[in-house]
């Protein structure tokens, strides 16, 4: 396990204890669990303490120090931040990602993702470095797909966050199939049916019953020309009761820093810790 600092000027971070100013720091833990490569994020002064848990997935052709940012300001929450690498991606990578071999994988990272994250969580569990009943799941684009499949899947998530994200597998598979061309991504029609028929148990939008009433925060880019905003604002608008939408005008396939101010204070919001 490698262990590292932030430089001086991007680590402190401050704990008031009886009115009085504390510095701390944030430590940053390169692991390898399971044959999965994570980055873990936590707060020095808590480090060894067990705390609740918050999982980031990131995008396609993206990795995981990417998120860094995401971890940072969670680990000043209290969390204890694990950022993953999808398969085929970071360190994990062995060949380049091109659109075709992303347009033929896509759904297998995806599900792996999913599949990992539950044994991730008993690891940290089992060290008693995790709370059982406080885990946070969410991520970007392909990481936000990846938290929204997660959610039917899994009762112990607690809240989970969708920056660009789809809960519609079945509908957003279709989308991109035909954007690619079915004829084009090498994978015979029965294969395609056989993954849209799986996917179907991993679909929110077909599965809404399975959020039951665990908060869900959405943001999304108005001019989304990568991940289409209406998957999430269709499922938001026929679901609001325990989702909150934030979409951001004029803004396309990236994160503002003003949606993450605004998840950052969700979060606070309905799982305090």
């Amino acid at each position: 396990m490698i262990h590292f600092l932030y430089e001086e000027r991007i680590k402190k971070t401050f704990w008031f204890v009886n009115g009085k100013e504390v510095f701390s720091l944030i430590q940053v833990d390169d692991r390898l669990i399971n044959g999965i490569p994570v980055l873990e994020v936590v707060s020095s002064s808590i480090a060894e303490e067990m705390l609740p848990t918050f999982v980031f997935f990131h995008g396609v052709t993206s990795a995981r120090e990417h998120n860094l940012h995401v971890a940072y300001h969670a680990a000043n929450q209290g969390y204890r931040v694990i950022l993953p690498d999808a398969l085929a991606h970071g360190v994990r990578e062995t060949e380049t990602l091109t659109n075709e071999y992303i347009g033929k994988h896509f759904w297998r990272i995806v599900l792996t993702s999913i599949a990992e994250l539950k044994q991730l969580r008993a690891v940290y569990i089992d060290e008693g470095r995790s709370k059982e009943d406080h885990w946070l799941v969410g991520g970007t684009s392909m990481g936000a797909i990846t938290t929204l499949g997660a959610l039917t899947q899994y009762k112990w998530i607690s809240a989970a966050a969708s920056f660009m994200g789809s809960p519609s597998y079945v509908d957003f598979a279709n989308g991109l199939l035909n954007s690619i061309g079915r004829e084009n991504i090498g994978i015979a029609q029965k294969e395609i049916d056989a993954m849209l028929q799986k996917l179907d148990g991993y679909d929110l939008t077909r599965h809404p019953e399975k959020q039951e009433d665990r908060p869900l925060f959405f943001w999304h880019g108005s001019n989304d020309q990568v991940v289409p905003i209406q998957y999430a604002k269709t499922y938001h608008t026929s679901h609001p009761e325990h989702t909150v939408w934030i979409e951001e005008a004029d803004t396309g396939h990236k994160v503002s820093r003003t949606g993450l101010m605004a998840f950052l204070q969700w979060n606070q919001q309905v799982l305090p810790i």
